[in-house]
């Protein structure tokens, strides 16, 4: 669906085709910030792209911004540091702290001075609503960005297995951090935590309506917890493999004018089942793999300390 949209093939009527072009909108957008994105992870500045595009000055700039901030940054770093107890080996002077929470702080700033242009836009366009074919209405910037994420989500199937992969690398290589890892590990264990208690909470709370409506007894197991995280790491290679064979069956559509309305290869059903039994065993065996490399390496304390983290992260995988 994706590939017939982008080559206009798709048989869109009525409000979808009048909005296939404004999709374009919602991917320049998007394009737009995982460009803001990657500049600030990769660019070492301390003012806004408004100010390089020489939309505002550099003195404007540090008047409105950076002055009035340098102060509450100082002291959100003098009680963070009080806090850890002091400086460690890896610490960083105060001037990059400084540097990388302005440059943060500006990003954010930024992006939310966009929206509130496209905000402003979106309304004024309800004047001219008859004449021009643009959303007057938040709520179909909402339905748009819905739109997108449907035809695009499998761009994303990748990330299952670069999560698998790095935290394998992890467990069986010792890796030196340039933070204090076991605060991030408790973080994530603390998310973690949080996640589940969510998912149990929600999950309880439907099972006791049904039991009520059913006048049965409340049940509730780990399959929740299970269905829940399984669209993330299990879908993965059913996507990969979606997307190979979406795009062959494509590529016949469009230079022979097969059919691709049916499935030819075979009972999808059991193709699925079989790709996901081979990638959870595959898992499974893996994060049990990494825990016996682990304690028959004869690790020295350090790399014990480096190395844990992932094999315990793998095993909440």
């Amino acid at each position: 669906l994706c590939l017939q949209w982008v080559t206009q093939n798709a048989d869109a009527h009525g409000q979808a085709k009048k909005n296939g072009p404004l999709l374009w909108c919602v991917i320049f957008a998007f394009i737009g910030f995982l460009y803001a994105l990657i500049r600030l992870v990769t660019i070492e500045y301390t003012s806004s792209i408004l100010v390089s595009a020489g939309v505002f000055k550099t003195t404007t700039y540090d008047d409105w911004v950076r002055k009035p901030l340098a102060p509450l940054i100082k002291i959100a770093f003098d009680t963070l540091l009080w806090l850890r107890g002091g400086h460690s080996p890896n610490s960083y002077t105060y001037k990059v702290y400084e540097d990388m929470t302005l440059q943060f702080i500006v990003w954010l700033g930024t992006l939310c001075l966009f929206f509130l242009l496209l905000w402003i836009f979106t309304n004024m366009c309800k004047a001219c609503q008859r004449c021009l074919i643009f959303p007057n209405e938040m709520k179909w910037w909402g339905r748009l960005v819905i739109s997108f994420d449907n035809l695009t989500y499998w761009v994303w199937f990748w990330i299952s297995f670069f999560w698998i992969g790095f935290n394998v690398y992890l467990a069986v290589q010792p890796s030196s951090f340039h933070f204090n890892n076991i605060g991030m590990m408790s973080f994530m264990l603390a998310a973690t935590f949080l996640n589940y208690a969510l998912i149990i909470s929600n999950s309880l709370r439907f099972s006791i309506m049904e039991s009520i409506d059913a006048n049965e007894i409340a049940f509730l197991s780990m399959d929740n917890i299970w269905r829940a995280n399984q669209l993330f790491f299990m879908v993965g290679p059913i996507q990969g493999f979606s997307v190979i064979t979406g795009t062959k069956n494509f590529i016949n559509y469009l230079l022979y004018g097969q059919d691709i309305g049916g499935w030819s290869g075979g009972d999808l059903t059991q193709v699925s089942i079989a790709i996901v039994k081979y990638w959870t065993s595959m898992i499974i065996l893996s994060s049990i793999a990494c825990w016996i490399y682990l304690f028959t390496s004869h690790p020295t304390d350090v790399e014990y300390q480096s190395r844990r983290p992932g094999c315990i992260i793998f095993t909440f995988i």
